[in-house]
């Protein structure tokens, strides 16, 4: 009898070593592949980090990093619903979690769906004491691209003093000015666009993007010697900015400079072919030249890219005038 328990006392052992043993060997392969979709993720191998992922939920379905990381992977691959479902798994999982909040926020912002993101941003930054420069900056753009621009000014400058030295909190700053000229106030909200764009490039002078937007606020006021200026810096930086370009020809072509307008314009054009709103301007610059042939050309091309824009009917009426003009 006492060998009959001995031999029962030794199979539980067997089996009780078995089974950590075989524990222990999962946990080992979770972590391996674990790590191998980190690094695949690190290095933009995106596709195969969800792979990867995939494989050490099926070991352990228990860790709420697995599908953080899982929804980052997807978010990257654009797939948004896979993401969705991950993220909402984080939260369903740890509820306090700020950051699974905040990049639903930039999800939803990614779509379009501004007062959804709004939402998830704000819960993010309650979860992190208000204190997150990251969730007031999207709370801000987001009100951006809903027209709250006060709003937006609101938390953009909550965000800076938390961040003092953020360049794009306090570009985006003077952004806010800048779409808000278009709703009122125009002058005042483009000098202190202007002002704000300015204070940037005195620490990041050749910043193409901050140039260019400073070239837009002086079209807004109809400064052209200035718009002309700050084109001219973008160009300094980008020689292949087509943006530039077209505002350079919308300058001179203000200027009744209109040969020199044609030429930035078609130069707009030979960087990309598709950019359709500097085929109308050419074709306005052509018309005004007298180069009405020209002009119908270059309005048939905008015709070609955009046959469904809210422009393309008023084009084919323009161009229905001017051929009738060279046929009297």
């Amino acid at each position: 009898m006492p060998a009959i328990i001995g031999i029962i006392i030794l199979v539980i052992i067997i089996g009780v070593g078995a089974f950590f043993a075989l524990k222990y060997h999962k946990s080992l392969r979770y972590e391996s592949l674990y790590n191998k979709g980190i690094d695949s993720y690190s290095t933009q191998k995106y596709k195969n980090a969800v792979d990867f992922f995939k494989k050490a939920l099926q070991l352990n379905s228990e860790k709420p990093e697995i599908y953080y990381n899982l929804a980052l992977s997807y978010l990257e691959l654009k797939q948004d619903k896979e993401a969705e479902e991950n993220f909402n798994k984080v939260i369903q999982m740890t509820p306090n979690d700020g950051d699974a909040y905040y990049n639903l926020g930039l999800l939803h912002h990614s779509k379009n769906n501004s007062k959804k993101a709004i939402e998830y941003y704000q819960k993010a930054l309650n979860l992190k004491n208000n204190e997150d420069s990251d969730c007031l900056y999207g709370i801000a753009m987001a009100n951006v691209d809903m027209g709250n621009f006060n709003e937006a000014l609101e938390n953009l400058e909550k965000a800076l003093k938390i961040d003092p030295d953020n360049k794009e909190i306090k570009f985006a700053i003077a952004y806010t000015y800048d779409q808000k000229s278009d709703q009122g106030d125009e002058d005042e909200n483009i000098d202190k666009a202007i002002e704000v764009y300015t204070q940037f490039l005195e620490v990041d002078e050749g910043n193409e993007q901050a140039n260019y937007r400073i070239a837009i606020c002086y079209a807004k006021k109809g400064n052209w010697e200035k718009t002309v200026a700050y084109c001219r810096n973008v160009l300094k930086t980008n020689s292949k900015s087509a943006k530039a370009y077209n505002q350079l020809g919308l300058a001179y072509y203000c200027k009744s400079e209109l040969d020199e307008a044609i030429k930035m314009y078609q130069k707009a054009i030979s960087i990309d072919s598709k950019f359709s709103s500097a085929y109308t301007n050419l074709g306005y610059a052509y018309e005004k030249n007298y180069q009405t042939e020209e002009a119908i050309r270059a309005f048939q091309q905008f015709l070609k890219l955009e046959n469904k824009s809210s422009q393309t009917e008023q084009i084919k009426l323009h161009i229905e005038k001017l051929k009738e003009e060279l046929a009297s």
